[in-house]
């Protein structure tokens, strides 16, 4: 894994090195989502087993590229560019790859936020009352697909994938500043 950054590419070969059971983007989400509760996954080895499955001769030393990736994804939240992204497959990919893509990271930052232990039945109380619509905002991107239709107008889903994930990308930086 480069040492620098991380992205699609790289989360998928360290994935396919360490024969780990889910794709780079739900393995991002659930990390980013943990991250933002102040946990640490790599700390609490039981938060990572209760997400990650993985088989084969390589599948427990995994632990080093968890750390790597959550450190990397801590030092990108404390960013002052604001440049945190979820991690989906590349613009290059057809969109209804990116838009499951992109459903499943949602999916697995909401699970990480529950692992970690953000009540998300207790948010009306938050100091910010976007929070609760946030974090709805997230399930409900965490359930979507392009039907036919919207298949065959991928300019337009192309468009609304765009102001989607950049919603995602600021909503999620919103959540780690207000939690940490």
């Amino acid at each position: 894994m480069n040492r620098t950054a991380i992205n699609y590419e790289s989360l998928k070969d360290s994935i396919n090195l360490y024969e780990i059971l889910i794709n780079p983007s739900e393995l991002h989400g659930f990390l980013c989502g943990v991250v933002c509760t102040g946990k640490r996954a790599s700390i609490d080895k039981a938060l990572i087993s209760s997400f990650i499955e993985s088989k084969g001769k390589n599948s427990k030393n995994y632990e080093k590229m968890i750390i790597f990736v959550e450190k990397k994804i801590i030092e990108t939240f404390h960013s002052d560019n604001m440049d945190f992204q979820p991690i989906i497959s590349s613009e290059k990919m057809p969109i209804d790859i990116r838009v499951n893509d992109l459903s499943s990271w949602c999916s697995s930052y909401i699970y990480g936020l529950g692992i970690g232990e953000i009540d998300l039945n207790n948010l009306a109380d938050s100091s910010s009352p976007n929070i609760e619509e946030i974090i709805k905002d997230i399930v409900e991107i965490s359930k979507v697909s392009l039907s036919e239709a919207e298949l065959h107008h991928t300019r337009d889903a192309g468009f609304d994938f765009e102001e989607i994930f950049q919603y995602i990308r600021v909503s999620v930086q919103i959540l780690f500043e207000n939690f940490n």
